[in-house]
């Protein structure tokens, strides 16, 4: 795994991308429902909201500067004739 801004054309790895789109697809919209259901004041609700988009938005970034190491090439491929 490398990171760096020359990773930024460079997909992430499968396995943190899977987890950013769960955390997005899944888990923000049950705590954006927990926290508006919640008995707290809305300011502490619209607090929590930024934090989480924050967050959120932070994962996303570090998707785009890290990359994977090129996997290596297979030079025992058999040609075909």
């Amino acid at each position: 795994m490398k990171v760096g801004f020359d990773q930024i054309n460079v997909p992430a790895p499968l396995l943190y991308r899977r987890i950013v789109n769960a955390l997005i697809i899944i888990v923000v919209p049950a705590t954006l429902t927990l926290i508006g259901q919640a008995p707290i004041t809305p300011d502490t609700k619209v607090f929590i909201g930024e934090i989480l988009a924050y967050v959120l938005s932070l994962l996303k970034a570090i998707e785009f500067i890290l990359g994977q190491d090129p996997q290596p090439e297979d030079n025992a491929r058999p040609t075909q004739s």
